[in-house]
Parts: C-alpha cells; structure tokens; sequence
C-alpha cells in the first residue's frame, strides 16, 4: 500500500534541547514524585522495564500472535491522532477493527517502509503476564486515573502520533519493542495562543508553521529517542509528538495514575488557558 510517511516532531520549529535523563536505580518513590510529578517536569527513566519479560520475549512477533487470542483493535494506515485529517476521512473511518494476531502477522510480513497505526487498545490477558510495575512508584502515589484508562498499549510502524496533549492525569510511556523518537514542549503566556491555535486548526501539516512562527517567541523542544526498556514521563498539558526511529513494528505500553492535587490544580489553569487559545 502506498501511503506517506508524516514525520511529526519537526513540523513544529523550536529550539531543541535533550530530554533529561535518569536511571530508575537512582529513583525513589519520593524523589519521583517531588522532583518530577510536583514540579511537572518530563523526563527519561532508564532502564524502567528493564527486567520485564516484555521487554526481552516481545521481540518474537509469533510468541505475540499467539497470545493475543481473539483480542481485537482498531487499525489503520498513517498518522495516529491526527483528529483534523480523521474527519476529512469521514472520521476515522480508515480504521478497521481486526484481530490483532492477524495484524501483527500481516506488519511482519509487509514491505519495510509500510505505514500502520493501531488506535490505543488493551492489552491481551497473556500480555499481561509479561508487564512489570514501576517501582519508583509507590502504590500510596499509584492512584486510579481521572480521565484516562490505567493501562493502554499501542502498536505502530512507520507511523507517528501527531502532536497532542493530555488533559488530565500523568503519563509514563514504557517503550517494549522498536525505538521512538519523542519530542515534548510546554506553553506559556508568551506563545500559548500562537502555537495552540496552530496545531488544533492543523496548520503545521499545509506547510503554514514556518510562516506564522516567524516572528513569534520559539518553543524549547525537549526530545530524546526512546529505546525499549526505557519510560519518559510526560505531565499533563506538555505537548507532545511521537516519530517512530526504525522501521520495526514498536509496542509502546503506558500506564497513567492521578495527578496529586497541587500539580492538578496547576494543570487545570493550564487547561483552560490551551483551550481559550485553540479557539
């Protein structure tokens, strides 16, 4: 199938700056949550999944096929929520549910530079098994989400997530199989109407983000290239966009827990103000 390959992260231009990393055997529950989850700051834990049994069996893609089961998820060719272009095709309607054994086997055996995109889906009871936990997350702090499901997974090739941000909740994005190109900014008074408006009215796709940015304060691009077995943290209301870095099927698995109250309530403002800006 002859479908384009979007490139996401640098249709925005910003000044670009590495992610932060750490490894997760310097990272407490307490350090996690007063340096990171309270302060709001993205960053790269290493080594995270290391020890999980996905991290070293998922690259087997029939050992996946034939635990999946029945399992079934939403997939399609090209970008990944790129709401803008879904409506224009009758919203999402280039989606199609299937078994997700018979999705994985038809990537694998694709041409290389194939483009497909599962829609967030949950994870097959088998796959479970081979899921750990974060142990720089205290159960005390593990708290069910808000707004998002506690676990989701994807799978991709060839394609990214196009730039978005989450409205509620943390997010810790545990990359198990393939490697990830991430790129995150967050929005502040200088540039929040300029960059906002851009990206919900789809301008960086039509070629229009170098002209309107011109003259406009950049955005400090905070980007890293995550490798399986590693978790980049992203707080609520950080923009972020997502560029697959190999041509290999990528099995991203994430896991959310609620937002503590001051940082919530920080995000809330926040939230408005993205929105009022959008409009």
């Amino acid at each position: 199938m002859d479908v384009e390959l979007v490139k996401v992260i640098d249709l925005i231009p910003g000044v670009v700056r590495e992610l932060p990393r750490i490894a997760a055997a310097d990272l407490t529950p307490g350090r996690f949550m007063a340096e990171y989850v309270h302060r709001r700051r993205p960053v790269v834990i290493t080594g995270a999944a290391r020890t999980w049994p996905a991290v070293s069996l998922w690259s087997d893609i029939e050992y996946l096929a034939e635990r999946a089961g029945d399992h079934e998820a939403l997939v399609g060719t090209g970008l990944n929520f790129n709401q803008w272009k879904h409506f224009f095709d009758n919203g999402y309607g280039h989606y199609q549910r299937v078994r997700l054994a018979d999705a994985l086997r038809q990537a694998h055996a694709a041409p290389p530079e194939e483009a497909v995109m599962s829609g967030s889906f949950l994870l097959p009871p088998k796959w479970e098994n081979d899921i750990g936990r974060h142990r720089f997350l205290s159960e005390a702090d593990d708290k069910a989400p808000l707004a998002s499901a506690r676990h989701r997974m994807f799978g991709y090739r060839n394609a990214g997530t196009d730039w978005h941000w989450h409205i509620a909740d943390e997010s810790l994005t545990t990359q198990l199989r393939g490697t990830k190109r991430f790129s995150l900014f967050e929005l502040d008074e200088t540039n929040r109407k300029f960059y906002s408006y851009l990206i919900a009215h789809n301008l960086h796709h039509v070629g229009k983000a170098a002209t309107l940015l011109r003259d406009k304060p950049p955005v400090t691009k905070y980007e890293t290239v995550l490798r399986p077995g590693e978790t980049v943290y992203i707080p609520p209301v950080y923009w972020h966009g997502v560029d697959p870095a190999d041509h290999e099927i990528g099995l991203t698995f994430v896991h959310c827990f609620r937002t503590p109250l001051r940082p919530l309530l920080r995000s809330a403002r926040a939230i408005v103000r993205e929105w009022a800006a959008a409009l």
